[in-house]
């Protein structure tokens, strides 16, 4: 029997590794586009704060608009008072609309599917608000606008037809913009969606392939000659699978260039409200902002790269006025390569942005609640006051500004800056940690590591009890159900072959079997592995496979063994003759809370599985293996474990 469980394992572990490896290569099938490799060279002016206003250069960032033809009315409209008004106020030179701007579901358990009245919508917004006279708006894809894109029609999609530049770029795009001044501005916009593009829950993270490696390399070199570079994509850094030849990740690839000020994104919607402020600086090269969305913050975000100084602000929208101080910047997010602290501590004014639709009536600075001005206007937009930063270079101070519009409305914002090139503040733990952890390989870690834990100790105690059957270990008995340690408890589980083998066989097909077979796409069967997913001849990787696989072995399977071990323990008793003891003063005895675990484990299984067969037909709910036969399984042996014979437990 151990010899036939080892070459489980071992055709396992090889059946795993040669698939990883497969789908890696075979990913880039998708993808046929070929660029060039280049080298970047760039060199950079030196700016002066001052009093003028030639060298400022502002724009704007929202994500995750999530128009729909379903529920939320007012988000449409707010979208549109935010096309026309708040872009005829703040007049941006550009936009970066960075993903999900339709939403593509319906339903309580979410149908993914693309419907074209919410692009009509987007597009006649876009429109009607004569945005592309005004600015230059550059949109892209989220993962929402590429649910159940099937490959066939990834090049005649609604964002194709509907958006601004889905015309002439189907994936990663740049834009080079020039000022009077003289200065070039590098925009460069990431699309990894997957290709093609799964219905829900599959389709979650971006993945970057060598095709799209290398036509952002050629898009680098193509920004050569910029002063700045600006990076934006619907995904967070750590929510893009790397899969090229190199192992280049996206983080790597804008850390090499050295204009590189930020990459801006959306996707994780403040992760449900906890993580308001997603800040990051990245390889200490570059920041990774990620804006709140739209769909339920209805936020914005102003940027602006003032004489070299990148600052922003995220806005509420309808909040007026806007108020963005330049100079100096808020010391949490210096980019310590820049010498951003020289640029601050050689300039001779303060400069503020402020914004209304009413006109600003007046703008004032206060320092460290002593040093006070009134500042001068130098346009509609850009406010500024002499100063003396010598006398701020030690230490941490605050820098607050207070402006009123011609409507009396008024707005106070406070930032802390520092000129001495030291950083006492720090970014949001969690933000970081969610921002600079590659979410793919940690899903894919937690996943092996605890299906590790779950199976390694239940085959441990197993050969221990082979071991003490051939009498080379003394097995040590407790004279009472309440003197048995759990370890005793779960040795009785492996000692029986009804319930530990399909408990170790089920583990192992999660590793290296596939969960189900069922339309991935419309029309298009998929087969879906731990790994990754196999559609229309080629593989390519799903990571959040991994996380649906974490939830079945900690939510599942866990609390099912110990439910196991609890009945057999029951039924081994019973087996040696000693009686059942009654619950000695307690609530709830220990059969009652199995019981009631029991069930609450088998209705989150029903659930799950209702779901996966209403996300992927029913077809997928017979097929389910991962889902539909584990419920089974657990419901079964649940039951053998209560009413396992005496011979099967001696």
């Amino acid at each position: 029997m151990r010899s036939t469980f080892v070459l489980i394992i071992f055709v396992g572990i090889l059946s795993v590794f040669m698939f990883v490896t497969q789908s890696t290569n075979n990913f880039n099938k998708f993808e046929n586009r070929k660029f060039t490799k280049t080298e970047k060279s760039v060199k950079l002016k030196t700016p002066r704060l001052d009093d003028k206003a030639d060298r400022i250069f502002w724009f704007l960032q929202i994500s995750d608009i999530h128009i729909s033809i379903f529920k939320d009315k007012q988000r449409i409209d707010d979208f549109r008072q935010f096309a026309h008004e708040t872009l005829d106020t703040i007049k941006p030179r550009v936009v970066l609309a960075s993903g999900d701007l339709t939403n593509a579901e319906y339903g309580l358990f979410h149908h993914s599917r693309q419907y074209e009245d919410e692009w009509k919508i987007y597009n006649e917004i876009i429109t009607t608000a004569n945005v592309r006279n005004k600015t230059i708006w550059m949109d892209m894809r989220g993962n929402h606008d590429n649910f159940n894109i099937p490959l066939s029609m990834s090049n005649i999609s609604h964002f194709k037809r509907y958006s601004v530049q889905g015309g002439k770029h189907q994936s990663s795009f740049m834009k080079l913009i020039d000022t009077s001044a003289g200065e070039l501005y590098a925009f460069i916009a990431i699309d990894v969606n997957m290709v093609p593009g799964p219905k829900l829950p599959f389709n979650f993270v971006g993945v970057l392939t060598q095709n799209e490696t290398e036509k952002i390399e050629h898009l680098v070199n193509e920004s050569k000659r910029a002063n700045y570079t600006i990076w934006f994509g619907h995904y967070p850094t750590s929510c893009i699978a790397t899969k090229n030849n190199e192992n280049r990740s996206i983080k790597q690839i804008i850390s090499e260039v050295d204009t590189s000020l930020t990459y801006m994104c959306g996707h994780l919607h403040t992760f449900l409200g906890l993580i308001p402020r997603m800040y990051a600086l990245q390889e200490n090269r570059y920041l990774e902002l990620e804006v709140a969305d739209w769909k339920k913050c209805r936020t914005y975000r102003v940027a602006a790269i003032d004489n070299g100084l990148f600052s922003f602000v995220d806005v509420k929208h309808g909040v007026w006025p806007v108020i963005l101080i330049t100079n100096p910047k808020h010391s949490l997010f210096q980019i310590p390569h820049r010498n951003e602290d020289k640029i601050q501590i050689e300039s001779t004014h303060i400069r503020i942005m402020a914004f209304s639709p009413s006109g600003i009536k007046n703008c004032q600075i206060i320092i460290d609640n002593e040093f006070g001005k009134s500042c001068k206007q130098v346009n509609d937009n850009l406010f500024v006051v002499e100063w003396d930063p010598l006398r701020y270079q030690d230490g941490l101070h605050y820098i607050s500004a207070i402006v009123v519009d011609n409507d009396d409305r008024e707005q106070r914002v406070m930032q802390p800056f520092r000129l001495d090139r030291k950083q006492t503040l720090k970014f949001d733990m969690m933000a970081e940690f969610i921002l600079k952890t590659e979410l793919p390989f940690l899903l894919q870690t937690i996943f092996w590591v605890s299906l590790t834990l779950f199976v390694l100790p239940l085959i441990l105690l197993r050969i221990w009890h082979d071991l003490i059957k051939v009498g080379l270990l003394r097995q040590k008995r407790g004279n009472s159900r309440y003197s048995m340690s759990i370890v005793q408890q779960y040795s009785i589980l492996t000692s029986v072959n009804r319930i530990f083998w399909p408990i170790i066989v089920y583990c192992i097909y999660l590793a290296v079997g596939p969960w189900m077979v069922c339309e991935i796409i419309d029309g298009h069967y998929g087969i879906a592995f731990a790994w990754g997913i196999y559609l229309d001849g080629g593989i390519f990787p799903s990571p959040m496979t991994f996380l649906y696989g974490i939830t079945q072995i900690v939510m599942c399977q866990m609390p099912m063994i110990w439910i196991f071990s609890k009945r057999l323990t029951k039924r081994y008793y019973e087996a040696i003759g000693i009686p059942s003891k009654k619950s000695r003063g307690k609530s709830c005895s220990s059969r009652q809370i199995s019981n009631i675990i029991f069930y609450g484990v088998i209705s989150i299984e029903f659930v799950a599985t209702i779901m996966f067969g209403i996300f992927y037909d029913a077809f997928g709910y017979v097929v389910g293996i991962s889902r539909t036969y584990s419920l089974i399984m657990n419901i079964v042996l649940w039951h053998l474990a209560g009413n396992v014979p005496d011979n099967a437990l001696r």
